[in-house]
């Protein structure tokens, strides 16, 4: 019993560091840039040794890749997916993914931004970025089944036209260009969710 304890309580503790890590070096790349960062100063600032670090996480593309799965278990996705399947309504089903995806984007926009901008010049973080891609169009699809099921979609467009229209509001590039020309999140979860309602529904 005891052994088991002391295991448990092992496996916290690593945890433990592993998020403080990866937290810290978020910080620092978002203040001081990807390849200005070292993993010396990332232990430093974690208070862990260097090998600590590699042993928890990797190298710095690593903890990038351990940031970008992390992000991907947000528990907030499975949350806003459970509310647009029991929307009774187009308008709430639509404003529930809105408000979720802003709310998302919002919290991970600096994992976004090191994803993007790290990703030409590292094949792994590329991969991941594609992966995490499509993972997140994935996400979209439960209010494009949902809209359907209710026959709330306008009857031309076909399966791929709905979800290519939801990718070209929802997807990455619309939110990072509306963030970086200053719009506020609610104003974003409101505008796109009236241009959405007036792409899709009949």
């Amino acid at each position: 019993m005891t052994r088991t304890y002391r295991s448990s309580q092992r496996e916290r503790s690593a945890a433990y560091t592993r998020q403080i890590i990866l937290q810290v070096a978020q910080e620092l790349f978002a203040k001081g840039g990807y390849a200005a960062t070292t993993v010396a100063e990332i232990a430093r600032e974690a208070d862990v040794a260097v090998t600590t670090v590699y042993g928890s996480v990797g190298n710095k593309s690593g903890i990038v890749l351990a940031l970008i799965e992390d992000g991907a278990q947000d528990p907030a996705i499975a949350a806003t997916i459970e509310k647009i399947r029991q929307s009774d309504s187009p308008d709430a089903a639509i404003s529930h993914l809105a408000a979720g995806v802003c709310a998302s984007t919002e919290k991970l926009m600096p994992l976004i931004r090191l994803m993007y901008d790290t990703a030409p010049a590292d094949p792994a973080i590329a991969a991941a970025v594609i992966a995490s891609e499509k993972a997140y169009r994935r996400n979209l699809e439960p209010l494009a089944d949902h809209l359907r099921a209710n026959g709330w979609l306008r009857p031309e467009l076909s399966e791929q036209d709905v979800a290519d229209m939801l990718w070209f509001h929802f997807g990455i590039s619309a939110l990072r260009t509306l963030s970086e020309m200053g719009w506020s999140w609610l104003r974003m979860q409101d505008w796109l969710s009236r241009q959405v309602r007036s792409a899709l529904l009949a």
